[in-house]
């Protein structure tokens, strides 16, 4: 089952990632479908730490959390993470 879903981003960033999608033969759905299903929690862990970006006191906890296996919540789908999260 396929959720639809948007985001919210600045056209620039938006005009360079297609641009580069493109490049590869993907749609910007199907780029950003294929990197969503290939996010590993340790890989991203690394890329926040690593991208300068100045993560928040709770990110920081839950980042540290993953890192360490603990308080890791895991749901069957995006519907089921929903209805945990009484969406």
């Amino acid at each position: 089952m396929m959720k639809k879903t948007s985001i919210v981003i600045d056209e620039n960033t938006y005009a360079k990632s297609k641009k580069i999608f493109e490049q590869y033969g993907l749609t910007f759905t199907e780029a950003i479908r294929l990197i969503l299903s290939k996010i590993d929690p340790d890989e991203f862990a690394q890329l926040v730490k690593s991208s300068g970006y100045i993560p928040s006191p709770e990110l920081k906890k839950r980042i540290k959390n993953v890192e360490n296996g603990k308080n890791i919540n895991e749901y069957k789908d995006v519907d089921d993470l929903f209805d945990k999260l009484s969406l």
